[in-house]
């Protein structure tokens, strides 16, 4: 990559960043090109260079976080003991941190815009559809990897709402029982 490119992606980096930080601090509602180009100190012009309209900044959100998450995965991966269930232990793992690369608070306000744009509703899919076949070819019967994913996805979903497990004891419970239950014969 010449330093011309490299300079565009930190750029792009940048705006990401600056893009996060908004929602961090205002919510989905303000999270506009506008507030963006500010909080990042870029011109609204250099913004719309790199993301021509907020769908595509959007879209750079979404991956970011996707990226951080299998980042996140992997590392617990790397940790995990080879053998059957090795994936789904590191996503159930990487799920249950409580200090996650993954804001779910920001998924959340990313998610509630994901209805008023097709293709970041697909490239929703598309993620879900990664995981599902990664889990899926990790050595375990088919429907209990499922049911486990569905029972982890779900944890992080109530955490987004805010009725998650109240104490770390009950947290650990509920992973222990979670990674239990890939050992069911």
């Amino acid at each position: 990559m010449n330093s011309k490119q490299q300079a565009a992606a930190q750029t792009r980096a940048h705006l990401v960043e600056a893009a996060l930080a908004t929602l961090r601090q205002h919510g989905a509602s303000n999270l506009t090109l506008d507030a963006v180009a500010k909080a990042s100190g870029v011109s609204k012009g250099g913004l719309l260079h790199h993301f021509p309209n907020k769908e595509a900044l959007m879209d750079a959100l979404l991956r970011q976080l996707f990226t951080d998450f299998e980042q996140q995965v992997q590392a617990c991966y790397e940790q995990e003991a080879a053998g059957n269930g090795r994936w789904l232990r590191a996503y159930i793992r990487a799920t249950f941190e409580e200090d996650e690369a993954l804001p779910l608070d920001l998924l959340l306000l990313l998610f509630a815009s994901i209805s008023e744009h097709p293709n970041l509703l697909r490239l929703v899919q598309d993620d879900h559809q990664m995981w599902q076949e990664r889990l899926l070819s990790d050595g375990l019967p088919a429907a209990r990897v499922r049911v486990i994913r569905m029972a982890t996805d779900s944890y992080w979903q109530e955490r987004l709402i805010g009725v998650e497990a109240s104490d770390s004891d009950e947290r650990g419970a509920l992973l222990n029982e979670l990674l239990h239950w890939l050992e069911a014969r």
